[in-house]
């Protein structure tokens, strides 16, 4: 399936906990921490990258490629079995690390759609909807109380980017290490 998601910034968490109950939604994951490394393409390009995250459950390797817009996202994503060993391929065959990443993440189920509760280090917590339609992540967005319009189609580092005017590539590479227990690089 093609990811479809629209992402709403500066959320309260627990009162998104309150309204996600109210509409049925279901807690399909408490709140966990996920891992990630960003790498660039063999030819870097700002909006295109590839990911290796450690979910906890799942460790998953993607290619994507982000903007502003609906139609811009892309993303395919495929299963490993060691956060290592892909890192140490990917390293061998010349990707260069972009970034370090570290984040927390409680997932909700609403039908077919997945609701995210995202925190990200030195960011105010965001909320993500998902799923196989626009149609369908603009119901959820509404059902929530937010409005579509004002959604993001974008990743946190735009986010990044407005809050403290830099994206994560703009750091020199020694600081660009997003987690809980580090020094705001910005």
């Amino acid at each position: 399936m093609q990811e479809i998601e629209i992402m709403f910034a500066n959320i309260n968490k627990d009162e998104i906990r309150a309204k996600l109950k109210s509409i049925g939604a279901r807690l399909k994951t408490p709140e966990y921490r996920q891992f990630r490394i960003i790498f660039d393409l063999i030819k870097p390009e700002p909006n295109k990258w590839i990911r290796v995250r450690d979910e906890g459950d799942k460790i998953t390797l993607a290619y994507k490629e982000a903007g502003r817009k609906l139609e811009e996202q892309k993303e395919v994503e495929i299963f490993v079995d060691s956060f290592e060993k892909t890192v140490e391929f990917l390293k061998a065959t010349g990707h260069q690390v972009r970034s370090i990443e570290e984040t927390k993440r409680e997932k909700w189920v609403l039908g077919g759609v997945e609701i995210t509760i995202d925190t990200w280090p030195f960011l105010e917590p965001v909320l993500e909807i998902e799923g196989e339609s626009q149609e369908l992540i603009q119901k959820v967005s509404e059902k929530l109380g937010f409005d579509y319009e004002k959604g993001y189609f974008c990743t946190a580092n735009v986010l990044y980017k407005e809050v403290y005017g830099k994206y994560i590539e703009e750091l020199p590479v020694e600081k660009r290490i997003l987690r809980f227990d580090s020094q705001n690089p910005f």
